[in-house]
């Protein structure tokens, strides 16, 4: 009814130290449905990587010597064009792959499961890859190209990092991905690398992303409805930060271009009305 992966799932991470575990149904469907969660977004990838005879397509070099085939063991980004979203992922997988080795190190296994858990759900599938779904649907361009190397790379690690969990799902899309090992199984595990920490790309990132869920809040607590447009301010003295990622905001919450606005002074801030159906929200970034 769940499946082998979900069942090791929960009783890995629904371990707390010297206490007996509970098998709580609720629990295994939830980890059914992180399963699930992971398997569509990893379809979606697979999706933008093979033409229509089941080939990988030519994306962005690495190197001179690159085949251009997306290598998912690359750590090598100096030649590509990364945008900030880019390096953000990036270095949350770096982040992880820390935290996780530390834990695991420790014997914590609820602990490392719960940060690949939140990794996979909170920040890849629900904020990177609506981020980079516009890019990969540029066709060929240098834009597209960029976009697919880091999602294969970011795809890879977290399957890494989950395969002691599930082995069986991270196998089957492991075989699906661009791979240089048999098998997910006798893959070299991932490290943390300095070179990919990325802290003021990141940093960027996290303002947007702090003002999407704020603004999406607000919405909520108005009763503006998901289908409606709404007027944003924006006042922050990180200008330049939000204008870049304008579009992710317009985007991840129904706004008009027309209706997003910038002020680089602070004024009043946090201060929202009600205009009829408009929304007017101030964030400092």
């Amino acid at each position: 009814q769940y499946g082998a992966d979900a069942l090791r799932f929960m009783l890995t991470t629904g371990i707390t130290p010297g206490n007996d575990m509970r098998f709580k149904d609720d629990r295994l469907e939830s980890c059914r449905n992180f399963a699930n969660k992971l398997w569509n977004a990893s379809r979606f990838v697979i999706m933008n990587l093979q033409d229509e005879d089941g080939n990988f397509k030519e994306l962005a070099k690495c190197c001179e010597d690159c085949c251009g085939c997306a290598c998912g063991d690359t750590t090598n980004f100096a030649n590509i064009a990364l945008k900030d979203e880019d390096k953000w992922m990036i270095a949350k997988v770096n982040e992880a792959v820390e935290y996780v080795t530390t834990a695991l190190e420790r014997y914590d296994l609820a602990l490392a499961g719960q940060k690949v858990y939140d990794l996979i759900w909170n920040e890849y599938c629900d904020w990177y890859i609506e981020m980079a779904k516009s890019r990969t649907f540029e066709g060929s361009t240098p834009s597209a190209l960029t976009a697919k190397r880091p999602l294969v790379y970011v795809l890879t690690g977290i399957l890494k990092l989950l395969h002691p969990y599930m082995p069986f799902i991270t196998e089957e899309i492991y075989q699906a991905l661009p791979h240089s090992d048999e098998s997910i199984m006798i893959a070299r595990y991932p490290a943390a690398n300095d070179a990919l920490v990325f802290t003021a790309d990141a940093e960027k990132m996290n303002r947007v992303i702090s003002a999407i869920k704020a603004i999406r809040a607000r919405r909520n607590e108005m009763n503006v409805v998901p289908s409606r447009k709404a007027k944003v301010y924006i006042a922050t003295k990180f200008e330049n930060t939000f204008k870049t990622g304008s579009a992710f905001i317009i985007k991840l919450f129904a706004a008009a271009k027309s209706d997003l606005h910038f002020y680089t002074r602070a004024g009043k801030i946090h201060r929202q009305r009600n205009y009829g159906k408009a929304l007017f929200r101030r964030f400092r970034g």
